[in-house]
């Protein structure tokens, strides 16, 4: 099957949603207020915290904020000393930082970061670890979750691989990403019988 075929290809994961169970949107965004905008999405590999982050840059851009976003790995680890003087002249009060993966900056560039941030009008990460920032919501996944994934890429098809999607979440411990990866390779799914090609908002699974 040709790359562009398959329903799990790249395009469509990275424009699935989050999808938000544990608490309602408007209450998060409340939280959040009361929080004043700093905070950490928790959670494991593979949750959704990628995505939940993007879905909040979204809609608070469409609320007004302007919003900055970063994205660290283990390969990007941290800015350039200039870079984050650039990042700190550019922030005021009415700008919200956001940073995906901030778990991966060493804790002295870490407590730096913060300092030079101070002044804006907020600060959100996605991280591994406790502690960082107080913590807004913590992403978890179930089959329900699983299952709403499935049925937004593949246009309410997903009984045709549900068992083995089934499989595939025990196999990675409520991986999503994982379990996505592992269904674009063996992909068990008539491309023919699936043309939806979803929505408009970039978000992400990866985290």
């Amino acid at each position: 099957m040709k790359a562009k075929a398959n329903p799990f290809r790249s395009y469509k994961i990275e424009h699935v949603p989050y999808f938000l169970q544990a608490c309602p949107w408007d209450k998060l965004m409340e939280k959040l207020k009361s929080l004043s905008y700093r905070v950490a999405i928790l959670g494991a590999q593979g949750r959704g915290k990628t995505t939940l982050l993007e879905s909040l840059a979204h809609r608070l851009e469409n609320r007004g904020w302007k919003i900055c976003l970063l994205y660290f790995c283990e390969e990007r680890r941290r800015l350039s000393w200039s870079a984050l003087n650039d990042l700190r002249k550019a922030c005021d009060q009415k700008t919200l930082v956001f940073v995906d993966g901030a778990g991966h900056m060493p804790h002295w560039f870490w407590k730096a970061f913060v300092f030079m941030l101070a002044h804006s009008g907020g600060l959100i990460i996605t991280t591994h670890r406790e502690g960082m920032l107080s913590p807004l919501i913590r992403c978890e996944t179930d089959h329900a979750i699983l299952r709403a994934v499935l049925r937004y890429i593949l246009n309410g098809q997903e009984d045709q691989i549900w068992d083995l999607s089934c499989r595939l979440f025990e196999k990675y411990n409520g991986n999503i990403r994982d379990v996505l990866r592992d269904l674009y390779e063996c992909c068990p799914i008539d491309p023919g019988k699936n043309r939806r090609e979803g929505s408009h908002l970039k978000q992400s699974l990866t985290v």
